[in-house]
């Protein structure tokens, strides 16, 4: 029973990691772009759903669950209009780029919204309770949308024009633009895309923890961990290291300590890096 409980546990932690994951393996995949303001992103969206929820109350909730994608997803593409599209391709001068926007987006966040830690309300409290197993029924609906979201996606991506057209980006973009396909066009197309899984991310996971401009913090090193763990440009091998990283840290906080699960995630990276290089199922 202590199994099956940590197994459910991990999987509520697998499943926003697999939406950080998901839209850093796009940016990556598609436009060859390290997004350190990726953390940003989630707390934009716990920002987003402790504004919603402050105003309507607990049926606000739904209405962050849109709000957030929506309002992440656009600041995403702001950013690529003022920054990131001068950097496409260039993966060190890109990624010292975002590591400064980030510094500076999270100094501006505690300017504006205080030290002070807000909390989210949401409308599925309480637990189920099977037998001698306990199901938050919050971190039920985090699971359940982080699986449709996934099987949207991966819709998307498979049988759209504009699926199609990513994925012949991230093959060949010099051939991809010699038949026609703006690249330009889908770059906003990504990062709106992947600001959008960063939001509805940040309103999931907001109701089970304080909302701190630093609240992304540790979600982006462990989204990281997953997308080289799976393949940098995997979206199989994120969500499959988003599983693994997210069972290996349930069981250590349950059976050991808290704070040895991050290191322990690391560990778990470095020796599966140590046999194959490029990640699950990188290429």
């Amino acid at each position: 029973m202590l199994y099956t409980q940590i197994i459910i546990n991990g999987l509520t932690i697998a499943a926003y990691l697999a939406l950080m994951a998901l839209g850093l393996t796009l940016l990556f995949g598609v436009l060859r772009i390290v997004n350190f303001v990726h953390g940003v992103m989630l707390m934009l969206g716990g920002y987003a759903a402790f504004l919603c929820t402050s105003q309507l109350g607990k049926t606000g909730y739904y209405v962050a669950l849109v709000a957030a994608p929506a309002a992440v997803a656009v600041f995403a593409v702001l950013l690529n209009l003022a920054f990131f599209r001068r950097f496409t391709g260039n993966l060190l001068s890109g990624a010292v780029m975002s590591i400064a926007l980030s510094v500076v987006f999270q100094n501006l966040a505690w300017m504006w919204f205080g030290g002070d830690p807000k909390r989210v309300l949401t409308p599925f409290e309480g637990v189920y309770r099977f037998g001698g197993l306990i199901i938050s029924k919050h971190r039920l609906v985090v699971v359940l949308a982080t699986i449709a979201v996934v099987f949207a996606v991966h819709w998307f991506i498979r049988h759209t024009r504009t699926g199609r057209a990513l994925r012949a980006v991230e093959q060949n973009p010099y051939a991809a633009q010699l038949v026609g396909i703006d690249t330009s066009v889908l770059s906003y197309a990504t990062f709106a895309l992947s600001g959008a899984l960063a939001g509805l991310a940040g309103a999931l996971i907001a109701p089970t923890q304080l909302i701190l401009p630093n609240m992304g913090a540790t979600p982006l090193l462990m989204a990281f961990v997953v997308i080289i763990l799976g393949g940098m440009g995997s979206i199989t091998g994120a969500l499959v290291a988003a599983v693994v990283v997210g069972l290996a840290q349930s069981l250590i906080t349950t059976l050991w300590s808290p704070q040895l699960a991050v290191g322990a995630s690391f560990l778990i990276a470095m020796a599966i890096l140590a046999v194959r290089p490029t990640g699950l199922f990188g290429r």
